[in-house]
């Protein structure tokens, strides 16, 4: 007969295990993309259970990731100052060329220096990365309701009220 308990004592080590493998993974991985992106100041997210869904299960999720070049200071990470923007892609020019904030997208990308293009490039090569972990493996390392703020210092996270 199979026996259940060790079976389960045995998930939550091997969870346990691979959890602290991606802390340290994940921390490295943050501090070599400052290092190589200095004007890059940090990356901050959302990530909750929402309360109510209308009427769909509530799941855990982990929104939209922003990366500035200054420091968070509270609040929403879309209204940060210096959030960088990436290259607008060709769904906007085929789909909504007249549109005014698809016009606004484009024309601050274009007005972006050679360094600026760089780094908003590395930062959506990063971010594309990073967003392909599990939302699970982001509730484990981070918790729910929180708001997480990465830094070349390293992560750190604050209770997040999304009503």
């Amino acid at each position: 007969m199979v026996d259940i308990v060790k079976l389960i004592e045995e998930f939550n080590e091997t969870h346990n295990k691979f959890i602290e493998t991606m802390k340290a993974e994940f921390h490295g991985l943050f501090k070599e993309f400052f290092a190589q992106n200095q004007s890059v100041k940090c990356i901050v997210w959302n990530q909750y259970t929402p309360y109510f869904a209308d009427g769909d299960p509530c799941t855990f999720r982990v929104n939209e990731m922003y990366a500035s070049t200054t420091m968070y200071e509270g609040g929403r990470g879309e209204e940060m100052e210096g959030v960088i923007e990436g290259k607008p892609s060709q769904y906007y020019f085929d789909n909504y060329p007249t549109n005014e904030w698809c016009k606004s997208v484009v024309e601050k990308y274009n007005s972006l220096d050679e360094d600026e293009r760089k780094t908003s490039e590395n930062v959506q090569q990063f971010l594309n990365l990073i967003n392909k972990i599990p939302d699970e493996i982001y509730e484990s390392l981070f918790g729910d309701h929180v708001t997480v703020i990465a830094t070349a210092d390293g992560i750190e996270t604050e209770e997040y009220d999304h009503d």
